[in-house]
């Protein structure tokens, strides 16, 4: 007969375990309840797109490939037939998949049930998770490959045995194939614990044969879907090519670009650890500074492996990040340092039930902002993409995302995305007579030719688009799913562009719409050519503008319109 002890422990286990479970439903729920009706962004669509045909070299989906999310997406759009559904259930298992893994590093790192699963509350419903998880794009398996690694790298870091690192490195590799940059983020974690582990020259060729092979699976058929490394690497380099051009050409230099730079990581840091989270992460940090964490980063393992998973994406991230999707590599280990953070600071006390009402006052207290900041529409429009500066800082065009991290964000792309459709069915414009035309801003050119395939949509690029001055001009046409360009170049590949470019349309052509951000010569050039101009303006603040097609040829600045 078992021991009271062991009765306890175990009625204890199965009650966590219930919490635990009953968490991960209301994950999956959460998620489909606020899912997004649209695919949420450019890339959303390009994924869509791989369904059907995996191709890097025409973005489907774009560069590195992300070959292994392909394949679940696939599988997944097998069962239920809706591209965007497809993802969508795709990030809700992810989602589930990465809070249990999650709760088990916290039970390692922690040693309390009870901090772990806090930890794993707050994780739940943090808006950026929350987000990510109701759309049709990867970021949340940022979360995923980090929390795998994570907890593997940990678990390998307390056992004696090579096996359990011989299991992180492989995971280390093998998850690039579904995100590559996260194994680079992590090779400084990697390697300080294959340092701590590996004891003989034996075992170091096995971890890096290890790390080879699992690399290799990913590669080898990205390579050979491309058509070979070479056409890769062109791709790949056209991808980030000229970027100290885009930065002078759309922020006006290093300076104004690192303050837009900052006030995203800032903005969306406040929204995935709430205000109240940052204090108490402060706090702790100037409380505890010499009596931890100066100590820390010379003699503690978890202080110093909790280190080297933040810092190399941090520092990233300060100078470029793009979506608050990338913060999900580290708002895992984040939450972890603010749970320990609450623990520390709420323990300080003598009376023993105090400071558990304290610790349960400050965890409560964030969990409910995260809920209201994500369920609640507190503003009309959501947090607008641009700062209010002074007007000698330049600021990048109009993006297909916003600051905005919330179910608010999801609801009014998805209304624009339905505006624009029912304006043209307003106006009466029919695929044989009408031409649109995409020149930045949303809906983005990648929306309009997969929710308006029958419409010729031509994507223009001048040096003002793409904000590269030796791109010249360039089109690419998109119509029933088909893409092509004027060049016959792919997209953002090296190669020579015209400097102007005549663009012939069918006689049967009548109508143009323009969607063009304003900062663009084709938006002003469409101001004067066209005197008689129909404008809409979009809930996201976009204008759609509509002209009629004029009988003598238009000069756009790199593009001339005739039929």
């Amino acid at each position: 007969m078992p021991a009271l002890p062991q009765i306890i422990e175990g009625i204890r286990q199965k009650k966590t375990q219930l919490q635990v479970g009953i968490l991960c439903v209301l994950v999956a729920v959460s998620r489909y309840v606020f899912r997004s009706s649209y695919l949420y962004e450019w890339d959303s669509v390009q994924y869509a797109l791989s369904i059907q045909k995996f191709d890097i070299m025409w973005h489907q989906p774009h560069p590195p490939g992300y070959i292994f999310y392909v394949v679940l997406i696939k599988l997944s759009h097998v069962l239920v037939g809706d591209p965007n559904l497809s993802m969508i259930l795709v990030n809700i298992l992810v989602s589930v998949v990465s809070l249990l893994i999650f709760y088990q590093f916290n039970e390692l790192f922690f040693k309390s049930q009870r901090l772990a699963l806090a930890c794993s509350l707050m994780f739940a419903v943090n808006p950026i998770f929350w987000f990510y998880g109701s759309t049709s794009v990867i970021y949340v398996l940022e979360a995923l490959i980090s929390i795998v690694i994570g907890y593997t790298m940990l678990v390998a870091l307390k056992s004696s045995s090579f096996k359990p690192l011989a299991i992180a490195i492989f995971f280390l590799g093998f998850l690039g194939g579904f995100r590559q940059t996260s194994t680079f983020l992590f090779i400084p974690l990697a390697i300080y614990v294959a340092s701590r582990k590996i004891r003989s020259v034996n075992h170091a060729w096995k971890a890096l044969l290890v790390f080879s092979v699992s690399i290799f699976l990913w590669w080898l058929p990205t390579i050979i879907n491309t058509g070979g490394q070479k056409n890769y690497s062109l791709i790949s380099e056209g991808l980030t090519a000229f970027g100290d051009q885009k930065m002078a050409t759309f922020f006006g230099g290093y300076a104004s670009y690192l303050l837009n730079n900052l006030a995203n990581f800032a903005v969306w840091l406040l929204q995935g650890l709430t205000p109240v989270g940052v204090g108490i992460m402060l706090y702790a940090v100037f409380k505890y500074w010499k009596k931890y964490f100066v100590r820390m980063t010379i003699h503690n393992e978890r202080g110093i492996f909790m280190i080297l998973w933040t810092a190399p994406a941090a520092v990233l991230y300060l100078l470029y990040i793009e979506k608050a999707g990338y913060l999900l590599t580290i708002i895992p280990a984040l939450l972890v340092f603010l749970t320990w953070s609450i623990s520390r600071i709420t323990t300080s006390g003598v009376d023993e039930i105090k400071p558990i009402r304290q610790a349960n006052g400050m965890l409560f207290s964030m969990i409910v902002l995260m809920i209201l900041w994500f369920v609640l529409p507190f503003t009309k429009q959501g947090i607008p993409q641009k700062l209010g500066v002074a007007a000698f800082i330049q600021q990048p065009p109009l993006s297909d995302y916003n600051w905005d991290v919330s179910a608010r964000e999801l609801r009014q792309k998805d209304f624009v995305l339905s505006q624009t459709q029912n304006i043209l069915l307003e106006q009466g414009l029919r695929e044989e007579n009408t031409a649109i035309f995409y020149a930045g801003g949303y809906p983005t050119w990648r929306h309009l030719h997969y929710y308006l395939p029958g419409f010729s949509n031509y994507w223009l690029v001048d040096p003002t688009v793409s904000g590269i001055p030796q791109f010249h001009a360039e089109y690419y046409l998109a119509r029933n799913f088909s893409v092509s360009s004027y060049s016959g170049l792919p997209f953002w590949v090296i190669g020579e562009r015209p400097d102007e470019i005549d663009i012939l349309l069918a006689d049967e052509i009548d109508y143009l719409v323009w969607i063009a951000d304003r900062d663009t010569t084709i938006y002003n050039q469409v101001q004067v050519n066209y005197p008689s101009i129909v404008t809409h303006t979009l809930s996201n603040g976009q204008e759609v503008l509509i002209t009629r097609m004029q009988a003598d040829p238009v000069d756009l600045g790199s593009f001339v319109l005739k039929h």
